[in-house]
């Protein structure tokens, strides 16, 4: 029996996404610990944010009406009516403190280097204190901020300045604590001042590599011909040739040859040119995505001429379309003269490092200018050669809004939409409870909407005070690879289906068996034959590999039977995210040929990477459909 092999080109991607840093810019987080923003974030600069001053249970700031502020006033309370009696300490009282915290914007780190503060003690010179500062929320690792104990003035204030030197990661929080104790005698009315709190440094934002590769390959056979293959949040567009045209791949290494363009038809280079003719150039380029800034850092290319030996080139940057602000880069061929080395040789490497910052809406071009130098009289059939043009460099952005949202509007088979770079599953349910189909239910607010209906698999409602493990359904959504998802918040519609006694609870988890869940809605009495708003704000990191979870626990409080369903609606899972992310790569196949009993020939391309380097890229087989890399495969390199 005659078998055929059926050829699919398959990969598989790995992801370099070590994050880099930036420039550093001036941050800071301000209190004034005055009305009216009291314990309140008064005021911050940078990338930075401050969180709400807050204090150990039993310390309370009393008023702000005393001390040459006036100042925030301090004291121990249990409920900052009577005071609690203090006195007597000869050291820090680890259980009472004042703090501080601020943390940088997500994608950025931040240098802490001083406090600056304000403090005083009312009715009393006997007030100590100690400053320790922590990245840590339950303090298992302080620092100390002071060598000895401060002294507090007697109903009065001054400033102080304190170092730190604390590096503050992405997704990190530095806490500063102010342990006050009392010396003197126990007392009632003795208090601590403080105002004018200020945590100072720098932030910088993260960075993520980035680059556009252009192979200059054969299309013709599997290569990728004027596109450029990109990693990261770039784009790039495809090779530009402005009064030149490619003939053929047959330089060194199979390279692209390239030749002028003189007139219609014509390929006449002319002669007595002695330095690069504008209107005759290769062009690359490569731009930031929208919100981001591109770092150029390295230029690579190999470059070459065919059936000459006196070809020269010029090689410039810029980032200015009309390239009248353009950076020359040099290079050397090992030639006495400087010109190309013919394709008996191997190509010259070019290399630079622009260090030039693209930002957003700008794009960096590279162009090469060839020429046939000093020669006398015209020619024709000369070429210079390219391969392997690679421009590089560190996008730094702020993250993207994204999202998934599950809108019910025909079927819940259909996919999921996302925005951003996320990727959602179609809705799930527990093996007892399956989906119904659509219907129209008005919202509590009375607009008309389509909404999906979730009924138990008996069709019947057991009565039941609490959420069940065996009842729910279930959302997923996870960052693209290389990504990081940030979930703020979710939102839905819920509500009972010719049923006014259901009720539903809602939970999150990053682990799919929900061994580990944490409550976003309690158990809630869901409005009859309408949907009503639900929603919850959240703080939710999900990191490449992760789903979060997002399951709806309905449950009956009286037992009903058949076509009593939960009714849900616009099931939405928010945030932002960072990260290098890769989408599938795009893998074209070239047509079986040469099929036989024993063998067939076939091949393929990456046309593009998806943003992630290939790591391993060949063809896989086996008799019948579907083959995958457990199957028959060849191994062919890396690289798209």
């Amino acid at each position: 029996m005659k078998k055929t092999a059926f050829l699919t080109a398959c990969m598989t991607m790995g992801l370099i996404a070590g994050a880099r840093l930036s420039a550093q810019t001036a941050a800071l987080v301000h209190w004034t610990c005055m009305p009216p923003d009291s314990q309140h974030v008064s005021s911050v600069s940078g990338n930075l944010s401050g969180l709400t001053q807050t204090s150990s249970p039993g310390f309370l700031a009393r008023d702000y009406t005393n001390g040459p502020g006036p100042d925030q006033r301090w004291w121990p309370s249990a409920d900052n009516k009577t005071g609690v009696s203090w006195g007597g300490e000869t050291a820090q009282v680890e259980g009472r403190w004042v703090q501080f915290a601020a943390t940088p914007n997500p994608n950025f780190t931040f240098q802490a280097d001083s406090m600056a503060i304000y403090l005083g003690g009312k009715g009393t010179d006997g007030v100590r204190i100690n400053l320790w500062y922590d990245t840590s929320a339950d303090f298992s690792n302080p620092v100390a901020m002071n060598t000895d104990p401060l002294p507090m003035k007697k109903d009065g204030d001054a400033q102080y300045t304190f170092s730190v030197n604390a590096l503050v990661q992405n997704g990190d929080t530095l806490y500063i604590r102010i342990y006050p104790w009392y010396t003197g005698s126990a007392s009632t009315s003795k208090y601590l001042y403080m105002r004018q709190c200020t945590i100072s440094g720098t932030t910088q934002g993260l960075t993520y590599p980035a680059s556009a590769k252009w192979e200059l390959t054969n299309p013709s056979a599997g290569g990728t011909g004027l596109a450029a293959a990109v990693t990261g949040r770039v784009t790039a567009d495809d090779e530009k040739l402005v009064n030149m045209n490619i003939n053929q791949y047959t330089g060194y290494n199979n390279s692209q040859r390239a030749r002028i363009i003189s007139a219609p038809g014509q390929y006449v280079w002319p002669a007595g040119q002695t330095t690069q003719i504008d209107t005759v150039y290769i062009q690359f380029a490569v731009s930031p995505k929208t919100a981001t800034q591109l770092t150029i850092t390295s230029v690579t290319l190999h470059i070459g001429a065919h059936s000459l030996d006196n070809m020269k080139a010029d090689i410039w940057y810029s980032t200015d379309p009309a390239f009248t602000d353009k950076v020359m880069i040099p290079f050397a061929t090992g030639d006495a003269n400087n010109c190309l080395l013919n394709h008996t040789a191997p190509f010259t490497p070019v290399s630079a490092s622009p260090d030039v910052l693209v930002r957003s809406g700008e794009t960096f071009y590279l162009r090469v200018y060839p020429w046939v130098h000093a020669e006398s009289a015209t020619k024709t059939g000369k070429y210079v050669t390219l391969q392997d043009v690679v421009i590089a460099g560190e996008i730094e952005g702020t993250p993207d809004p994204a999202a998934a949202l599950w809108p019910m509007e025909k079927d819940v088979l259909d996919n999921p939409v996302t925005s951003g770079p996320v990727t959602a599953e179609k809705q799930a349910t527990s093996s007892a409870m399956k989906w119904y189909g659509t219907t129209h239910l008005p919202s509590t607010a009375g607009a008309d909407l389509v909404v999906g209906a979730v009924q138990t698999v008996s069709k019947t409602w057991y009565a039941e005070p609490l959420p069940s493990d065996s009842l729910y359904f279930q959302y997923a959504a996870a960052p693209k690879h290389g990504g990081t998802f940030f979930v703020n918040s979710v939102s839905m519609y819920l509500g009972g289906w010719f049923s006014n006694t259901i009720k539903a609870a809602v939970y999150c988890s990053k682990d799919s068996t929900f061994a580990d869940k944490t409550l976003l809605i309690a158990d809630t009495l869901l409005a009859g034959n309408a949907v009503m708003p639900l929603s919850a704000a959240l703080d939710e990191t999900v990191e490449t590999g992760e789903t979060f979870y997002l399951r709806v626990y309905p449950h009956n409080t009286e037992a009903q039977g058949w076509a009593k369903l939960v009714a849900v609606d616009s099931v939405r899972i928010s945030g932002t995210s960072m990260g290098v992310t890769a989408d599938p790569p795009t893998v074209m196949t070239n047509e079986v040929t040469s099929i036989s009993t024993t063998f067939a020939t076939s091949g393929g391309n990456v046309s593009t990477d998806g943003g992630a380097p290939v790591t391993a890229k060949g063809v896989c087989w086996k008799p019948g459909a579907a083959p995958t890399v457990a199957d028959g495969k060849t191994v062919d390199g890396t690289g798209s």
